[in-house]
């Protein structure tokens, strides 16, 4: 008895590709811009001799102004704003795994609420470091960074 309780704790807390949905609304897809890994340099990193850091998430080409939504239910940890990233919310996803969406306009959602999947968290915009209209995503799994399509399946 011990050993099947055991198992179906182990099975409900194992989170697949499915249980995860996307983070912007179908209709609003455009391209995934950049993917996980190192990025081509840019013309501007040739000129300043800047050194080309391995893209931490992915960028998804979107239309103006789409939502940005949860890919699963979560408690947002953080809710903030950098150069780089424009506002940015941090959602801790449970079995270790935390989303960040960046590249948002704004955000619709405050530290410690809870969220379920497909909730608008933001809306996407072309502010950060990025020119065209976005949501960028990235995924830690234990602390560490991993490419976001492990666990959503894009187009």
């Amino acid at each position: 008895m011990k050993l099947l309780i055991f198992l179906l704790l182990i099975v409900s807390t194992h989170q697949t590709q499915t249980d995860f949905g996307l983070p912007y609304l179908e209709e609003d897809f455009i391209q995934v811009k950049r993917k996980f890994g190192k990025p081509k340099p840019t013309r501007l990193t040739l000129i300043i001799h800047a050194k080309v850091r391995s893209y931490p998430g992915i960028s998804i080409e979107v239309k103006e102004n789409a939502p940005a939504i949860s890919i699963q239910s979560g408690e947002v940890i953080r809710v903030d704003s950098t150069t780089h990233r424009s506002h940015f919310v941090i959602i801790d996803h449970g079995n270790n795994i935390q989303a960040i969406y960046y590249h948002l306009k704004d955000t619709k959602v405050k530290i410690g609420q809870s969220v379920k999947k497909g909730e608008i968290i933001g809306t996407s915009s072309n502010q950060g470091l990025t020119v065209v209209n976005c949501i960028g995503l990235e995924i830690k799994k234990n602390g560490e960074r991993i490419d976001p399509e492990t666990i959503i399946k894009l187009p």
